[in-house]
């Protein structure tokens, strides 16, 4: 008699935090759109929805913070690179070593018999690179009249992680 292979989720993973989002009547100037093609962001962003994005490529992130990924998916049969973009979570774990790495996934909740990916291992430089922007909010015109306020675009835009404060403090030499 065989028994039929049972996947179980042996090591639980704590749940994503899921961002607050806002809500747009339209796309601001330094700010990009990532139309969501799948179920990756759900409950958050269904398919078929538009993500608004800071237009902020090599970003620092923020652990647990949800950015706009571009991944390298290889050189084609005719020699140009293949870039895919999509919206991920990251997040970082010490390594063995002691040094901060970071990894990418995607931000939807776990479901059972699906394998999921992450992109890591990463230096933090490396995981820079790949940052296009970070997701803030959701293009909803026929929700909303208006978009944020322009002090809160401006907030959003100067945002830097916590991690990152102390050391801009000093580089800039303010006091706190």
């Amino acid at each position: 008699m065989t028994r039929a292979l049972e996947l179980r989720n042996v090591q639980p993973m704590a749940p994503v935090a899921m961002p607050s989002l806002r809500l747009f009547a339209s796309i601001p100037p330094e700010f990009a759109a990532h139309a969501v093609t799948d179920t990756g962001c759900l409950p958050l962003i269904a398919p078929g929805e538009v993500a608004v994005v800071t237009d902020q490529p090599l970003l620092y992130p923020e652990s647990g913070g949800w950015y706009l990924v571009e991944q390298s998916a290889g050189t084609t049969f005719y020699g140009r690179e293949k870039r895919v973009r999509s919206i991920d979570v990251v997040y970082s774990k010490n390594g063995s070593d002691g040094e901060v790495r970071w990894w990418a996934k995607s931000p939807g909740q776990r479901r059972r018999g699906v394998v999921e990916m992450s992109d890591g291992p990463l230096e933090l430089k490396y995981m820079t690179e790949k940052i296009l922007g970070r997701v803030v909010g959701i293009h909803a015109p026929d929700r909303v009249s208006a978009n944020p306020p322009d002090d809160e675009l401006r907030a959003i835009l100067k945002y830097e992680p916590d991690w990152l404060r102390p050391y801009n403090d000093a580089m800039s030499g303010r006091q706190k």
